[in-house]
């Protein structure tokens, strides 16, 4: 007679991947491109998750974006619908969108009491010690999810056998430490074909979209990402060449450029050369991009990023304030980096500057040393933006006791009831650092509507980055589309 864990093998769950509702913008970032820049496509680590769990289980795989609903409760009960029992749910948990989370949750199981519900992502692999205190999740997580989500599936009636599962939170369970693999390279990339990109469509292309890769997991433990959270997380990165034939598959679908969402301070100078040359050997044609520190690149590394069909370059700036900046490992050279710019441009790389404002660390005179910066380089496009709040990263340790930002408390009180409690603010400061950070954000704005060189700037640069025949082209087939007459039979 088979034993109950044998006869567990053969059972096929139905799962769920769940995407929560955004996060509200506390306050409003200063875009001269006007948001049409803005990421908005499948989150890379469901996609991966998704992957993993399509090849090396048999476990029916279902992917929900709350971000997608106009009525988040009769839009997730209608989809949770969709497949019968046995059913989880395995929900992305952000840390600083714990209210939706506990929405979603909340949800669930007042429709379905039975079904299981999982935590995975950034709150469990970051603070596994708090997820009893997030309501109605009945599992969680702590690291890489793939290996822990099998054996979670395979044995999820056989509490002894989950016990033994590394990195797996349960009702019970004593301390936790997160699971991450060494490698990455024995779990799974996403297929592009799985995704309905139509819904993911933007302003930045007719007709197209952008999707979020990530080549790394973890932190780079660099001065340059001490603002970035993961920081419990180690360094892993993807086989660069198998890596750079995944973002080559796509450039025949509807995805018009792939975005590297790895932070700054994982691209050096050797790496983002040997990155380019993966490209070049396998003659990709498919446009990308990615967010490096501010550095100079020399001509012939400029050359190369245009052959290897690079569309774009975000430069981050946590500060303009050189004293700051070398906190952060980086050593400006104004003057080189201005050349730097130039000679993209001329490739016909766009160049994207973003500029971090409201630093705990930042002396008075931030506002005019942001004003100065976007003068100098005389771009189009460029973005103020608040300096980033993450409480998984090694600034927000540095900085939790000088009482300058909500506590994790805060986040974890307001996921118990989020529908009457007032969301904390996820700015340095808090709440009253908002009035603040509008007004320099104003005083910005003002003072570079006055500059004519900015405004030749951008009617030059809009001019020159135009594909003027895709543009007609797009126009012309959604005018067909427009006027085309119903078929009648």
């Amino acid at each position: 007679m088979p034993s109950l864990a044998q006869s567990r093998e053969d059972l096929q769950v139905n799962v769920f991947l769940v995407q929560p509702p955004d996060t509200p913008v506390d306050v409003e970032p200063l875009d001269s491109a006007g948001g049409s820049l803005d990421l908005f496509s499948p989150p890379w680590s469901l996609m991966c998750l998704q992957a993993f769990l399509q090849k090396h289980t048999r476990h029916i795989c279902h992917f929900i974006d709350c971000r997608l609903f106009a009525d988040l409760e009769t839009e997730l009960v209608a989809r949770l619908e969709q497949l019968s029992p046995p059913r989880i749910l395995v929900i992305h948990c952000p840390i600083l969108a714990l209210g939706q989370v506990a929405a979603v949750l909340e949800i669930t199981k007042r429709h379905f009491p039975t079904m299981r519900t999982v935590l995975c992502g950034e709150y469990p692999s970051a603070f596994p010690d708090h997820v009893s205190e997030i309501p109605r999740a009945d599992f969680a997580l702590a690291g890489d999810p793939e290996p822990i989500l099998r054996n979670l599936l395979d044995y999820i009636d056989v509490e002894q056998r989950l016990r033994r599962t590394p990195g797996l939170i349960m009702q019970g369970s004593l301390k936790t430490e997160p699971y991450w693999v060494p490698r990455l390279a024995g779990l799974a990339l996403p297929d592009w074909k799985d995704i309905f990109w139509n819904e993911y469509t933007n302003d930045l292309y007719a007709r197209s979209c952008r999707a979020e890769v990530r080549l790394t997991r973890g932190h780079s433990r660099t001065d340059g990402d001490r603002a970035f959270g993961g920081a419990g997380s180690p360094l892993r990165h993807w086989p660069m060449d198998r890596f750079a034939a995944l973002v080559s598959r796509c450039s025949h679908t509807e995805i018009k450029e792939v975005v590297l969402t790895d932070s700054p301070g994982f691209w050096t100078r050797e790496r983002l050369d040997q990155w380019i040359k993966e490209l070049l050997y396998i003659r990709n044609q498919q446009p990308w991009s990615l967010t490096i520190a501010p550095m100079a690149l020399d001509d012939d590394l400029v050359a190369d990023l245009r052959e290897s069909r690079c569309f774009r370059v975000e430069v981050v700036f946590p500060s303009c304030d050189r004293s700051a900046l070398g906190a952060y490992g980086i050593k400006l050279d104004w003057r080189e980096l201005s050349r730097t710019f130039q000679a993209l441009t001329a490739k016909g790389i766009r160049v994207y500057p973003r500029y971090w404002i409201g630093s705990p660390e930042e002396s008075s005179g931030e506002e005019e040393r942001i004003i100065q910066a976007i003068r100098r380089f005389s771009l189009s496009d460029y973005r103020v933006e608040p300096f980033p709040f993450t409480i998984d990263s090694p600034l927000y340790e540095e900085q939790m006791d000088r009482g300058r930002a909500p506590l994790l408390d805060e986040w974890i009180k307001w996921s118990r009831d989020p529908w009457i409690m007032e969301r904390p603010v996820p700015l340095w400061g808090g709440r009253e650092s908002m009035e603040r950070l509008e007004k320099h954000m104003k005083a910005i704005h003002k003072a570079i509507q006055r500059s004519p060189a900015l405004l030749w700037a951008r009617v030059r640069h809009a001019c020159r980055s135009t594909n003027w025949i895709e543009t007609l082209e797009d126009k012309a087939i959604a005018f067909l589309q427009r006027n085309r007459k119903p078929f009648q039979p």
